[in-house]
C-alpha cells in the first residue's frame, strides 16, 4: 500500500503529560515541544494529529465538550507562529458519538467535540464511509461551545462494505497492516492531501508555502457538499477532493 502521499517523511512523537490537569484540555503536556523539535531540527512542514481527549472513553465532565482549553490555546498559537513561522496541522474531530453518556447535555449528538479539536486556527477533520460519503456512526459533530462550525472538512475514516474500515500500517512490525476506523484514520487521509497540495504548489510557486489559512480555504471550498445544502455541523465543508483542490 502507498499511501496518500508516498514520498513524504514522517517524524512522529508520543504526547505525554505529568498527570496533572485533564488530558489535552488544561493540560498541555508535551506537545508544543514535540512540536518544536519537528520543526527545527527536522524541518517538518505540516502535522497530523489524531489524538482527542476522549470525554467519554474517560469518564471527564461532559460539560467539557466543546470548550476552548488550555491546549487547544497552545495548538492555535503554534499554527499563528509561536515556535518562530506559521506553521500547518491537522487535527481528527473526535468520535464522541460513539456513547450516550454526554448527550445529557441536551444537544444530542451536537457540541460533541472532545478538546483539543475546539481549536479555531487547524483544519479539523471529521469521519466519513469511504464506500459511499455518509458520515460514520462516531464522528464528532460541531458547533464549538461558542458556535464556530466544526468540524473544517470530512474524508474517508471507516467502511460500511467490504472490509469495514481504512487499510493502515500498525505498529507490530514494518511491514505490517490493519483495518481501523477513527477520525484518526480520516486526519491522516487530509493531512496527505495536504502534502500533494504542498508539493504542487511549490512546483507552481517557488520560494513560498501556504499557510494553514490558505490550506484550509481550498480544502474547504473544492470540497463535495454532503448532508444539509452548504456548510453543516455533521460534514463541515464537505468531503475533501484532492484533485479539486488542486485545479482551485
Amino acid at each position: 500500500y502507498t499511501g496518500m502521499a508516498p514520498g513524504v517523511t514522517l517524524e512522529s512523537y508520543g504526547y505525554e503529560d505529568d498527570g496533572s490537569g485533564i488530558f489535552l484540555f488544561t493540560n498541555p503536556g508535551d506537545l508544543e515541544a514535540d512540536y518544536g523539535e519537528g520543526i527545527a531540527d527536522y524541518g517538518a512542514d505540516l502535522a497530523n494529529n489524531s489524538i482527542s481527549s476522549n470525554i467519554e472513553l474517560n469518564g471527564f465532565l461532559c460539560t467539557i465538550q466543546g470548550d476552548y482549553g488550555v491546549l487547544s490555546q497552545v495548538v492555535d498559537a503554534v499554527v499563528w507562529g509561536s515556535l518562530g513561522a506559521p506553521f500547518r496541522i491537522v487535527w481528527s474531530n473526535g468520535n464522541e458519538r460513539f456513547g450516550g453518556r454526554c448527550d445529557v447535555e441536551g444537544f444530542g449528538d451536537y457540541y460533541s467535540m472532545a478538546p483539543p479539536a475546539t481549536a479555531k486556527n487547524p483544519i479539523m477533520v471529521g469521519a466519513l464511509n469511504s464506500n459511499d460519503d455518509s458520515v460514520t456512526n462516531f464522528s464528532s459533530f460541531g458547533p464549538s461551545d461558542d458556535g464556530r462550525l466544526e468540524p473544517t472538512v470530512c474524508a474517508p475514516g471507516c467502511q460500511t462494505s467490504a472490509d469495514g474500515g481504512l487499510t493502515s500500517a500498525t505498529a507490530s512490525s514494518d511491514t505490517s497492516y490493519g483495518v481501523l476506523c477513527g477520525t484518526s484514520m480520516s486526519s491522516p487521509v487530509v493531512s496527505g492531501v495536504a502534502a500533494l497540495i504542498l508539493e504542487d504548489w511549490r512546483a507552481r510557486f517557488a520560494g513560498s508555502d501556504p499557510r494553514n489559512s490558505t490550506l484550509k480555504a481550498l480544502l474547504a471550498h473544492s470540497a463535495v457538499d454532503r448532508g444539509n445544502a452548504g456548510p453543516d455541523y455533521q460534514f463541515g465543508y464537505g468531503s475533501v477532493r484532492a484533485q479539486a483542490a488542486v485545479d482551485f
